[in-house]
């Protein structure tokens, strides 16, 4: 999306012609995101055999999910919405999770977060009530949830530069230290 320079322009280099009445394109995507959201449920068994579904998980990140959400046109609330909750639907393997923040989807949904915290700000809107904000922190958690090894690359790597990631990531750390005393020592052993 992001190199054809948007939904707009995908629709029309497309051939699509919007009619009178018919679907626009970012109904079109929110509507095939919905299906998948459907769907995404059902297919957990294939979803965890990697040599199966490595090249559906990747086509979804790096080719709808992270394009959607870096795309030079920011889309509707609603596509963003439909996009980031399609996370937590996938079953997190340590390699669909790597796949996450390889795509760069994490980085994406921190963007929206900073977008949609700007925009409220100017509306003089609590961030924590807006159902956005809470799908995005979902779909991260999602991601770092039970990964030890995930949060420790993220946080080594530089990558983590936006707060609100940090934070997600570090209390994950925090909530796996509950869960299994001797996390932090593993992990400081690690380095």
């Amino acid at each position: 999306l992001e190199k054809t320079g948007g939904l707009s322009s995908l629709a029309s280099q497309a051939g699509y012609q919007a009619a009178a009445g018919a679907p626009g394109p970012q109904k079109l995507f929110t509507w095939l995101l919905s299906l998948l959201s459907l769907l995404l449920p059902s297919l957990e068994t294939w979803l965890r055999q990697r040599p199966q579904s490595e090249a559906f998980v990747h086509s979804l990140m790096h080719g709808v999910v992270s394009r959607l959400l870096a795309a030079s046109e920011l889309p509707s609330e609603a596509l963003i919405l439909k996009s980031v909750q399609l996370l937590p639907l996938l079953p997190m393997e340590s390699w669909i999770q790597q796949m996450c923040l390889e795509s760069g989807a994490i980085h994406s949904f921190a963007l929206v977060r900073q977008r949609l915290a700007e925009k409220k700000r100017g509306e003089s809107g609590d961030l924590q009530e807006v159902t956005l904000a809470k799908a995005v922190q979902s779909a991260i958690r999602s991601v770092f949830c039970g990964n030890l090894e995930l949060c420790s690359w993220a946080l080594s790597d530089a990558f983590v530069g936006d707060s609100f990631v940090c934070i997600e990531v570090l209390e994950e750390l925090q909530s796996l230290e509950l869960q299994r005393r001797g996390t932090f020592r593993r992990l400081e052993a690690d380095f």
